[in-house]
């Protein structure tokens, strides 16, 4: 029903918007020729992209149960990616000597030296420039200490100090598990940018991703699933084409008793590296709903 729904509002906009687009398109002085030849270039990405639409549609099914039953990640395929992915990869060892100067290497923003740099472009000027009129130098100190300000504030608003504070009196022994941990760093940038990592040591579980950092005693971790999610994208309303990402969730409990978890993404080889060394809490891979996101050129 859906389908017939989407096909019949298809033909009805293609049998409306051809002869609009042609009209449009000579009103705004196209030789008839022209308008019509764009807006038939248009129907047919149009027709494109429903098909596209329609395709990824078909096979959202099978797809939900490939991940669900494990056939997805257990396929001979897929295996032999990730055993290659592995001779290349695999968990990384924390080199610094301390766990907040590892954590600060994966919050170095460099926006914010790019400005504290930007800032001698005001500051020179204004120490050497004799121009006569003492307003204009202070003028120029003034947009160089904005500039120095701004970048100050993008290179240590990181939520590590918070994290080290947190810590109390645990911070020696997280700080042992996390400096003999294995890590996995996934970072991903564009719009929906991603700085995530996880540090699986032998007492504790160490994940970070943009805005916070939170350490897990292994004990009360209650269990550690996979999850895939399938995003589709759309640009002025027409599909252009979806991407799978893949997440870990960590599930916990507090001191209190409340039962908490963390959810952060990975490429699907780190997953199933962290899922592995998570084994002992090893939960059901679950397929989360798709998402539609609009695209951005």
């Amino acid at each position: 029903m859906k389908d017939r729904l989407k096909t019949k509002q298809l033909i009805i906009g293609i049998l409306v918007g051809l002869p609009v687009g042609i009209g449009y398109g000579v009103y705004k002085g196209l030789p008839m020729i022209i308008a019509v030849m764009v807006a038939v270039f248009a129907v047919i990405v149009v027709i494109i992209s429903y098909f596209f639409e329609k395709r990824s549609e078909n096979i959202e099914p099978k797809l939900k149960d490939s991940i669900e039953s494990g056939e997805y990640f257990e396929n001979e395929e897929w295996q032999e990616k990730y055993r290659k992915y592995c001779e290349k990869h695999d968990f990384s060892a924390v080199k610094a000597s301390s766990m907040e100067a590892d954590l600060k290497r994966y919050f170095t923003r460099p926006m914010g030296y790019i400005m504290a740099a930007f800032s001698l472009l005001f500051f020179i000027p204004a120490v050497i420039w004799k121009s006569g009129d003492i307003s204009a130098n202070i003028f120029l100190a003034i947009g160089g200490l904005i500039f120095l300000v701004w970048g100050t504030v993008i290179i240590f608003r990181t939520p590590v100090r918070r994290f080290i504070r947190s810590c109390g009196d645990e911070l020696p022994m997280i700080e042992r598990s996390y400096l003999n941990g294995k890590m996995l760093v996934f970072r991903r940038n564009g719009i929906y940018t991603e700085n995530n990592g996880i540090n699986i040591g032998g007492n504790y579980v160490v994940i970070f991703h943009r805005k916070n950092i939170l350490a897990i005693d292994r004990s009360s971790v209650t269990k550690a699933e996979k999850s895939v999610q399938r995003n589709k994208y759309y640009g002025d309303g027409l599909y252009t084409g979806s991407e799978m990402r893949y997440y870990l969730t960590v599930h916990y409990d507090t001191a209190k008793g409340d039962n908490c978890w963390v959810k952060i993404q990975l490429n699907e080889f780190q997953l199933e590296l962290a899922y592995e060394a998570l084994s002992p809490y090893k939960a059901d891979t679950a397929y989360d709903t798709p998402v539609r996101r609009e695209s951005y050129f």
